[in-house]
């Protein structure tokens, strides 16, 4: 995601050449000597260990299941971005796809709706809805009833809301609905297909963030939904492993220019300034403005584009296909660019006040700056 905020790759080279540059410019021959010793010795334990890991993988016969239209695949948030693409992938694999959406008008909802097929199904489900959530089940459950032959095979637990403001900024509705719909959600509707997915052996497929690797300022909320997800998938795998249900995580990777998840920041920026106390106004003056409208490039550019399109992204496709049809799947599918990878990696070796300061460069917001008065 960290597109969004235009980071450069030779920012992050720089960075982590200084941080290298200061940590053994600190050091005496002797301890830079010993901490060379001992960087050898992780690294060769490091590298025995990865061979070891691709061994066993790769020596094991890797099998893709057989499917066909009789296996249905619920995908979650498909009125436009990751959902919409998933469910036409999923339609393209050959599954029967159950396409749940927030609005049957949407443009992804026609779109999906203009393939008539019967192996393609549209319903509404709001996942702050218990109701909805009732007949999504009831509706997956009427398939199978009718045609003997289906069965569930999996559920992609997709649907998400991001909204970007301090924490003070934010209004309960706002914080409330990012925990709902990006994790108290999926473990309800997961909850509620269990006995089906026990039944048939199927898979959950969480879509997780790297914002459950790493938080980031200005999405406290959507952070913790994101990590709660991550964390709930971690225990459901193992809880599960003996009912033979896998549990996935899938991290996606960074479509902000191709999906619509900040549509409605600008409305979202309205509803905080107006419930702002007189105080919070006075104290953050012109910042909040500044960083509201720092954002409204991107959500511009979301709303002007009226049209629904896959996103373009052939690993996020491959990850797709490989946590559906692999008889063996990964817990985790992760679609990283190296500098991703290299971000992560730093963040986890640098001391906090590093890593906090990093983070701030690679995120280029807008600064506060205390008033004069």
């Amino acid at each position: 995601m960290w597109r969004l905020f235009g980071t450069q790759k030779s920012a992050l080279v720089s960075a982590m050449g200084s941080a290298v540059t200061k940590q053994f410019s600190s050091l005496t021959p002797t301890a830079h000597q010993y901490h060379l010793s001992s960087s050898r010795s992780l690294l060769m334990a490091a590298a025995s260990a990865s061979l070891f890991v691709l061994y066993r993988r790769y020596s094991s016969t890797h099998k893709s299941l057989k499917f066909n239209q009789s296996d249905i695949v619920l995908v979650t948030g498909c009125d436009s971005g990751i959902g919409y693409s998933a469910a036409k992938h999923c339609h393209k694999l050959g599954f029967s796809v159950v396409a749940s959406v927030i609005d049957l008008h949407s443009a992804g909802a026609n779109s999906l709706r203009n393939l008539d097929d019967k192996s393609m199904s549209i319903i509404k489900l709001d996942l702050k809805k218990s109701s909805d959530i009732g007949s999504c089940v009831e509706h997956v459950r009427g398939l199978i009833a009718r045609n003997s032959e289906y069965r569930l095979h999996a559920i992609i637990n997709n649907a998400g809301i991001m909204i970007f403001g301090e924490l003070e900024w934010q209004v309960e509705d706002m914080i409330r609905d990012q925990i709902q719909v990006n994790l108290l959600g999926p473990i309800l509707l997961t909850k509620s297909f269990m006995p089906l997915l026990r039944k048939y052996q199927g898979r959950v497929i969480n879509v997780s963030s790297h914002c459950a690797l790493e938080a980031l300022p200005g999405l406290p909320s959507y952070c913790a939904s994101k990590s709660g997800l991550q964390a709930f998938n971690n225990s459901l795998r193992v809880e599960c492993a003996k009912y033979g249900v896998a549990v996935i995580s899938l991290i996606p990777g960074s479509f902000f220019d191709q999906t619509k998840i900040l549509s409605q920041q600008p409305q979202h920026a309205s509803k905080m300034y107006e419930e702002m106390s007189a105080e919070c106004k006075e104290f953050y003056g012109e910042y909040f403005h500044v960083y509201h409208s720092y954002l409204e490039a991107v959500s511009s550019l979301q709303r002007n584009n009226e049209t629904v399109r896959e996103i373009e992204d052939e690993n996020l496709y491959k990850n797709f296909t490989d946590a559906l049809t692999s008889s063996n799947p990964k817990a985790l599918y992760k679609n990283s660019p190296w500098y991703y990878e290299a971000h992560h990696l730093l963040f986890k070796i640098l001391p906090t006040s590093w890593r906090d300061h990093l983070v701030v460069k690679f995120m280029r917001m807008p600064k506060f700056e205390v008033s004069a008065s």
